[in-house]
C-alpha cells in the first residue's frame, strides 16, 4: 500500500512510500504493566494490536533477539512505516502554499508570555522565537 499526502487540490500529491507491514514495539520487565495499559487502552478504542510474550515473538520474529525482552506489542492493521523525509516534505510544501516564510537564521532566544485561564491558573507560554 502506498499513502500519498495531498496538501490541496492543486498540489501534485507527494508519496510518502508507507509500508503497511504492522509495527513491533518491545518492552522489559519493567516496561510489561504500562504494554498491557496501554493495549487495554488502544484496543477498545478500535486499535487492532496482538500482545506478545517472547516465546511468541520467536515464533512470529524468528530474527529477533528476545534477550532482555519481556513482552511486545504488535499493531497488526492500519500501522506501518513512511519515509520520514517525505513526509516532512510534504508538510513543508503545504505550510509554503499557505504563505509561511522559512527563514535561514541563528535561533537566540524564546519571547514568553503570561495567560491566565478562566480558572484562575496563570501560565507562561512560547509567545515567539527570537532570531538573529
Amino acid at each position: 500500500m502506498i499513502i500519498i499526502i495531498i496538501c490541496n487540490l492543486d498540489d501534485d500529491p507527494v508519496p510518502v512510500s508507507f509500508h503497511h507491514n504492522g509495527y513491533l514495539l518491545c518492552g522489559s520487565e519493567n516496561s510489561v504493566k504500562l504494554f498491557e495499559e496501554n493495549y487495554r487502552t488502544q484496543t477498545s478504542l478500535g486499535a487492532k494490536l496482538k500482545l506478545l510474550t517472547p516465546t511468541m515473538l520467536n515464533k512470529q520474529f524468528p530474527w529477533l533477539n528476545t534477550d532482555g525482552i519481556a513482552i511486545g506489542c504488535f499493531g497488526v492493521q492500519n500501522e506501518g512505516w513512511l519515509d520520514p523525509w517525505a513526509f516532512l516534505t510534504a508538510f513543508r510544501q503545504k505550510a509554503l502554499s499557505l504563505g509561511v516564510l522559512y527563514l535561514n537564521a541563528e535561533l537566540v532566544g524564546f519571547d514568553k508570555a503570561k495567560r491566565i485561564w478562566a480558572d484562575g491558573t496563570i501560565e507562561n507560554q512560547l509567545d515567539k522565537a527570537l532570531v538573529s
